[in-house]
């Protein structure tokens, strides 16, 4: 597509690109994406139009304020308790997953950065809600529509993000996934 002097695109419309930027939990509900805003307004100088799908903060009203602030927020991001749950939709077919029972073992019963006992109910209701708000991020729009995608990924994000990502290529195989931020170096 060719440009003016400052890099944005020509008015022609013929090669019109659409873009949706998707941030997944376990991204804060009370910081916004620094980068989705920023690529947001970056594409938009260029003439691109682009959509931010906040599905962090569909999954915390689902979860309620306490719970998903406690997994997001407080625990120690060594748990990564949305990579344990997440994992299970995204490996299901494998059975590679491990059981409850093992991630205690070696992750929530450590005495430094572990999850009290009191505290673990969290990470059950995580685990319930999973599947529907999986099942909520694809039905959410005609993924169809746009010709990339793209993901941010920090700390718990990434099984989420890639179930996602792989959902909606198995629907629109011409559609470009693209994953980016702190765990893709």
């Amino acid at each position: 597509m060719a440009g003016d002097e400052e890099g944005r695109p020509n008015a022609d419309h013929s090669t019109a690109m659409r873009v949706a930027l998707v941030v997944m939990p376990l991204a804060s509900a009370v910081r916004p994406s620094l980068a989705a805003g920023l690529l947001k307004a970056g594409l938009a100088r260029r003439g691109i139009p682009c959509d931010v799908k906040h599905f962090n903060l569909t999954l915390w009203k689902m979860l309620g304020n306490e719970t998903y602030c406690f997994l997001a927020d407080l625990i120690s991001p060594t748990v990564l308790a949305g990579e344990w749950v997440f994992s299970k939709f995204l490996f299901e077919s494998s059975g590679t997953s491990t059981s409850w029972e093992s991630y205690c073992a070696e992750v929530l019963d450590d005495p430094v950065s572990g999850v009290p006992r009191n505290k673990r109910g969290h990470i059950n209701a995580l685990a319930d809600a999973a599947p529907a708000f999986l099942n909520l991020t694809l039905a959410s729009c005609d993924w169809s529509t746009y010709q990339v995608v793209g993901f941010t990924s920090m700390f718990d994000q990434t099984m989420a993000s890639l179930w996602l990502a792989r959902a909606i290529k198995h629907r629109c195989p011409e559609t470009k996934i693209v994953l980016g931020g702190p765990n893709f170096h």
